[in-house]
């Protein structure tokens, strides 16, 4: 059995529909949901408040009460030519009105994150011509945008305002934990574009070997934590649970970095701190919103009691689905799994890989690592879309759409991280009556073909 480690989960509230109210600089407790045409792909907690959920209509997110964004949306016709934006002006003294047709021209441009003058441009200098603007004009757009129906015909939702904004934050996070702990004694690995995992181990053992029960130097001079603990506050956590000390140096580790990232940026984090990412993920789930929690050894055994099996990190999908099916009716906890499914009639039913992953994780054991993530870069750039029904002719707009985007995204990343695909996969499905079929083909040492 591997060692014992303090792994931290950071994971960004309401991720999608945060970045609206801090694009927008909204009142954080307005009730907000975020549509992909007609079904809300993002809800914030006040507006979860409401009764509204994932999926809601726009109509019903109206009656509940609460605001409706949409997506930007990419138009199917060719790309206007990028023009540049200039906050310099009347606004900055209070000088406009919102029918102002100049200042509805500056809005029009602003709001469309896909025009980007120059693939040059830093993370955060996109960031800043997106998320910081005035807040005259941030008004102004947010009465253009708001409670605005989309129809899928217009074009393809975009989520690049999203990816920026992410960008911007694991940038950020990265600066905070090299200020924090030093730079290279940690492991920062990317989980999704609002997630990411911190192996702080070893710094913990150095910190707690070293200095920790010496003296409070660590406060000061190692970490230079952004939060400051007393020793009396220190003193009162440990006597709750003395000899889990690297486990709460993590938690300050934590609290440090969701403030470090408030304080630059707005955007609020929860955080799990436990031994392994299945406990550090489910502890970042009884944190939020905007909160951390910690899972200590002797409580796993009481937190599965609790924990549904479907809201544990892998458990959401099919495998989930097949575990529950193999427990009694209203046996639905991680705690059921371990107290009722032998290691063998798991490995029977999932494999024996599988199974023996399944029987470890309802009990709290993980030896899965924490994998550096290099730049903390996507590994991936990916365009799709959907249709009800298309023929050939109708679809090669479409078509164009796609390769224009994911083109100008390539080279916008090749420009930003100095590098360059490996490889290109066009897929495609079709479906007939009941028929699915399935067609993708690959294409290697595609700078070429993305230059010429």
């Amino acid at each position: 059995m591997s060692e014992p480690r303090v792994i931290i989960l950071l994971d960004l509230d309401c991720f999608y529909a945060q970045c609206e109210i801090v694009r927008l600089g909204l009142d954080p407790s307005i009730p907000l949901a975020l549509l992909q045409w007609n079904s809300a792909l993002a809800v914030n907690y006040p507006a979860r408040a409401l009764g509204i959920k994932r999926g809601d209509s726009f109509q019903a997110i109206r009656e509940a009460g609460g605001l409706a964004l949409h997506l930007e949306v990419i138009p199917v016709q060719p790309l206007a030519e990028i023009k540049t934006i200039s906050t310099n002006n009347s606004c900055l003294e209070g000088n406009h009105s919102a029918n102002d047709e100049s200042l509805d021209a500056k809005i029009s441009e602003i709001g469309d994150d896909n025009n980007v003058e120059n693939n040059t441009e830093s993370i955060e200098d996109a960031y800043n011509k997106l998320f910081r603007l005035p807040q005259c004009i941030r008004n102004d757009i947010y009465q253009k945008e708001k409670n605005r129906m989309r129809n899928p015909r217009e074009g393809k939702a975009s989520l690049e305002r999203y990816r920026l904004a992410s960008s911007m934050i694991f940038q950020v996070i990265l600066e905070g934990m090299n200020k924090c702990v030093g730079k290279g004694n940690f492991i920062l690995e990317r989980a999704s574009i609002d997630e990411l995992y911190l192996d702080v181990t070893d710094h913990c053992n150095e910190i707690l070997s070293s200095s920790l029960k010496e003296d409070e130097e660590w406060k000061n001079d190692k970490c230079s934590p952004l939060i400051k603990i007393s020793k009396e506050e220190y003193e009162s956590v440990r006597s709750l649970d003395n000899g889990n000390e690297d486990l709460w140096r993590g938690c300050e580790i934590a609290k440090e970095i969701r403030q470090f990232v408030f304080n630059r940026l707005g955007f609020t984090l929860s955080a799990g701190v436990s031994l392994n990412k299945t406990l550090a993920k489910l502890g970042a789930g009884y944190g939020k919103p905007n909160n951390q929690a910690i899972i200590l050894p002797h409580l796993i055994p009481e937190v599965m009691k609790i924990t549904k099996v479907r809201k544990v990190r892998n458990f959401g999908g099919k495998v989930g689905k097949k575990v529950i099916s193999m427990l009694p009716e209203n046996k639905d906890t991680m705690a059921s799994v371990a107290e009722i499914l032998t290691l063998d009639s798991l490995t029977k039913t999932l494999g024996i890989d599988m199974g023996r992953w399944v029987f470890d994780a309802c009990r709290g054991i993980d030896n899965e690592v924490v994998k550096e993530t290099v730049g903390i870069l996507t590994k991936s750039i990916t365009a799709f879309k959907s249709f009800p029904k298309a023929d050939y002719n109708s679809i090669t707009k479409w078509i164009v759409l796609l390769v224009t985007d994911i083109v100008n995204r390539v080279e916008q990343d090749t420009e930003r991280n100095c590098r360059s695909p490996k490889s290109c996969t066009i897929q495609y499905t079709s479906i007939r009556g009941k028929e699915t079929s399935d067609f993708n083909v690959r294409f290697y040492h595609v700078c070429s073909i993305l230059v010429n």
